[in-house]
């Protein structure tokens, strides 16, 4: 009786460390989102303020290859998407594309009012040079851009 109980401890116990290893997190193809801060020691700090028709980050300039800690505070009423895409111009900004550029969201699930969120991203060394963007919200049939800054990114 008392093999058999230690044998379902350690059933139980292995069970319960394969669910924490499971965790919460969604991978993306360039950072992971959270609902845990997720930080890389030595990142350069980034902090983004979204208001409902605004948006303002404390930098501008990034380096490709660097990494950064971005904390991201929904200060408006309603809840806000924070997207990092390519710029689009042309035909293309009034209807882009589902998707069409987006290199990292945080869903407007996890941004509503009064909320902070913190990601870790490295912009790709692929990222074309100060053709990128911060926005709250993609153009498309449901209406214009969101409040949106452009931001550029040099090769490090």
């Amino acid at each position: 009786m008392m093999k058999h109980r230690m044998i379902m401890g350690v059933m139980l116990l292995g069970a319960l460390l394969w669910l924490a290893a499971c965790g919460s997190q969604t991978n993306t193809s360039q950072g992971t989102t959270s609902s845990a801060p997720t930080t890389v020691p030595g990142a350069r700090a980034v902090h983004v303020v979204i208001q409902d028709g605004t948006i303002t980050s404390s930098m501008k300039n990034f380096n490709a290859g660097i990494p950064y800690t971005f904390t991201v505070v929904n200060q408006g009423k309603t809840s806000h998407n924070f997207i990092i895409l390519k710029r689009i111009s042309g035909a293309a900004a009034t209807t882009p594309p589902p998707n069409s550029g987006i290199l990292y969201i945080v869903p407007a699930t996890q941004l509503t009012p009064g909320t902070t969120r913190t990601f870790s991203y490295q912009f790709p060394l692929s990222a074309e040079q100060g053709s990128l963007q911060f926005t709250t919200h993609l153009a498309g049939p449901g209406g214009p851009e969101g409040a949106h800054i452009p931001v550029n990114v040099t090769k490090g």
